[in-house]
């Protein structure tokens, strides 16, 4: 066998190789998978925001949601005087602007949030915290937000 014949062989099975993968590569190719084989999986994600408020001021905070699924809010501190009542929103976010949907005033706690939002479509969000008539100086508070994402 001669050297033209060996780079025949090797031509044609580089050939026959190029061939096999891209039949491979499009195998996985349907319209009726459009994940690729990927399922989504349900996913937990804290955010914690902590900021100063003045007396009749107020603080916001915007939060992306990236799939569909549930967003509660927990206000969980304020010093130096512990128990003050602050208004707690949860609304949407424009790019520049927080504009409330759901609203309460409440103390801290603990535990377990003050807002639950049980079905939040992906997008962009914010939580807001506002001085009521309580805050007679300027006070530190801390909010958690937990976002849970569906797993579809």
């Amino acid at each position: 066998m001669g050297p033209m014949c060996v780079q025949g062989q090797l031509r044609r099975a580089a050939a026959w190789i190029l061939v096999a993968a891209a039949a491979a590569a499009s195998a996985g190719c349907s319209d009726n998978n459009p994940g690729l084989g990927v399922t989504p999986v349900q996913t937990t994600r804290d955010v914690f925001f902590s900021s100063t408020i003045q007396p009749a001021g107020f603080a916001w905070r915007s939060f992306k949601v990236e799939r569909a699924g549930k967003v509660t809010v927990q206000f969980v501190s304020i010093a130096p005087t512990a128990d003050l009542v602050m208004r707690v929103s949860v609304g949407t976010f424009d790019g520049t602007n927080c504009t409330p949907t759901t609203t309460v005033d409440t103390p801290p706690q603990a535990t377990g949030p003050q807002i639950t939002l049980e079905n939040v479509a992906a997008g962009d969000y914010c939580v807001q915290v506002q001085d009521i008539g309580n805050v007679v100086q300027i006070s530190v508070f801390a909010i958690t937000i937990l976002i849970t994402t569906s797993a579809s």
